[in-house]
């Protein structure tokens, strides 16, 4: 049987804390595109393989949605085992890591290009987000999806308040918004 792990996945047990996920002297564009193409790779390699491991626990299909890599608490106490057995795969484990890895490293050139241009959106600390982009994840990708026009809600003192898209800020950068519409529409996360 022919190997699917892509050649860039590796089981050392370390994690690479610098590394480099695409060509550095290519064009910004050309980067995210890279990295959409390596997204889809390890997002379609990641729903196999964990379809793989429910064929084997001979779960009905009604049973199925109750089971999913990374719950820590199941709804239903009696699929934990399974849960604990996908969230304990070391390639579900690595195929997820590398996901989140090529999630920030694309997020994080759209807030560099932000940052060479000088716009830095009201609410968001981009040098922090710069200096420290593992502490930041959640608030990095909430950036840069609010910068293709994804409205924020949030419950303050039981109020509905909606957070103004920061692509307000963007839109005298039609480069910078070409950018983030290549990654955001090309990831097909709100599809």
């Amino acid at each position: 049987m022919e190997s699917k792990i892509p050649k860039w996945i590796s089981f050392t047990g370390q994690r690479k804390r610098d590394k480099i996920l695409c060509c550095t002297e290519c064009p910004v564009k050309e980067q995210l595109q890279d990295m959409v193409a390596r997204y889809h790779v390890d997002s379609i390699e990641f729903a196999r393989r964990e379809e793989e491991l429910l064929c084997e626990f001979g779960l009905e299909d009604s049973e199925k949605r109750f089971v999913h890599y990374g719950l820590t608490t199941p709804s239903n106490m009696a699929y934990k085992k399974y849960i604990d057995i996908l969230n304990n795969d070391l390639y579900l484990n690595k195929l997820s890591e590398d996901i989140h890895d090529v999630l920030l490293e694309g997020n994080l050139l759209i807030i560099k290009s932000l940052d060479r241009k000088g716009i830095n959106p009201c609410g968001y600390d981009i040098d922090s987000f710069l200096k420290m982009p593992e502490h930041y994840y959640e608030e990095i990708f909430n950036l840069v999806k609010s910068l293709s026009g994804y409205e924020h809600i949030h419950l303050v003192d039981d109020l509905i308040l909606f957070e103004l898209p920061a692509r307000a800020y963007i839109t005298d950068s039609p480069d910078i918004m070409e950018l983030v519409d290549l990654w955001i529409n090309n990831l097909e996360i709100f599809v």
